[in-house]
């Protein structure tokens, strides 16, 4: 089926199009028949020590169904605008919109996808979190996944991952590792870098940005409807 014509995002220079049709089968069938996502479960890492209210492989691939025409959409960037991905929830519909060298190529970039999934499921579970919360869990789920791959080199360049990673590997190697002290001191690591990665980000972009204004709606709890990378 032929892509549709691009159009720009309310409010920035971007420019999508949907290209659901073409991708949402792709992205659908790479999701439930990765071997390494039922093996996602892990707690949301505000409540260590509460794993039931945590995420399951069965979320991923639950959400991974919803990915369809009239479900999740799925939009393509004219350019890379500098993220892999996105996900937009709504009071309309829901989509991800990917940077053309994801859609590229899905198989290759499915840490990306996973990460992008990682906030459906939130949306789809209505958790009331920060932004912040929502990144942390994310970038997690991200590491996660690489760790059970294997394929932990993927961001190796890419220093937010770094206490990720290292916190991945030891919850595979140990799950009872995630309630450890030493855990939790990692988790303040965690959050310092995403929290400081979207300061910068965000600041590079708004010539306006106030610091202390973004820090306050970062960490404010709320419903997950909204944009996140």
């Amino acid at each position: 089926m032929p892509d549709g014509e691009y159009f720009s995002v309310e409010g920035s220079t971007q420019e999508i199009r949907n290209v659901t049709e073409r991708l949402a089968s792709q992205i659908r069938s790479a999701l439930v028949s990765d071997p390494y996502i039922p093996k996602m479960n892990f707690p949301r890492l505000r409540f260590l020590s509460m794993p039931g209210l945590g995420y399951i492989g069965a979320d991923f691939r639950t959400v991974a169904k919803k990915i369809r025409p009239g479900g999740i959409r799925i939009y393509e960037t004219k350019a890379n605008y500098g993220y892999g991905g996105k996900f937009w929830s709504s009071g309309k519909f829901d989509f991800f919109a990917f940077a053309p060298e994801i859609t590229a190529n899905v198989l290759n970039n499915m840490k990306t996808i996973v990460h992008e999934t990682t906030h459906a499921v939130q949306e789809w579970k209505k958790w009331r979190e920060s932004t912040l919360d929502h990144e942390v869990d994310a970038h997690f789920a991200t590491a996660l996944y690489l760790v059970l791959k294997g394929r932990q080199e993927e961001v190796k360049h890419d220093t937010v991952m770094n206490y990720y990673i290292i916190g991945a590997e030891a919850y595979v190697k140990d799950p009872k590792s995630i309630t450890s002290r030493w855990f939790r001191d990692l988790r303040s690591n965690m959050r310092n870098d995403v929290l400081s990665h979207y300061r910068f980000m965000n600041k590079k972009i708004s010539p306006d940005f106030n610091e202390q204004e973004f820090d306050k709606d970062f960490q404010k709890k709320a419903r997950p409807d909204g944009i996140f990378v």
